[in-house]
């Protein structure tokens, strides 16, 4: 029985050292071209999806990450001109984000690169095989991960 569990974190060691670690870096060559980061473009994605308009926090909560992370990733977009920030009239202490026209064509062109890139994927492991493993990785997450086990 000890031997099998050893076999099982062996196993789990290597898909964190060679699936999970490398998963984003994987995801981020679909948004190479464009100059950021797979997690960069999501935050326009969640822009262009909501209008082009959003708040900072809304984004960074629907994302599961603090703020200090949403922020670094803003600078690096305000940066590249992809969007604008702005203080809400209604609340100051909240910041707009909107995608600019450049930032409207980013995001077009990384969507694209990014539903290529995912239908390579399927393409690869099949859409039953697919959808099992998320199946799998999301219980994992709400299960494990997410209760801090």
């Amino acid at each position: 029985m000890e031997q099998k569990i050893n076999e099982l974190l062996e196993s789990g060691i290597d898909i964190y050292l060679h699936v999970l670690k490398d998963f984003e870096q994987f995801a981020s060559r679909a948004t190479k071209e464009i100059g950021i980061t797979f997690d960069q473009y999501l935050v326009m994605r969640d822009l262009h999806q909501r209008n082009n308009s959003a708040i900072s926090s809304e984004i960074a909560k629907k994302r599961g990450i603090t703020q200090g992370a949403i922020t670094r990733q803003i600078k690096v977009l305000l940066a590249k001109g992809y969007i604008t920030q702005e203080r809400d009239v209604k609340d100051s202490r909240r910041q707009l984000l909107h995608l600019t026209d450049a930032g409207k064509k980013a995001e077009k062109k990384g969507d694209k690169a990014v539903t290529e890139r995912f239908n390579e994927w399927v393409s690869i492991i099949g859409e039953d095989k697919t959808r099992q493993a998320f199946q799998i990785l999301l219980e994992f997450g709400n299960k494990i991960v997410q209760k801090g086990n």
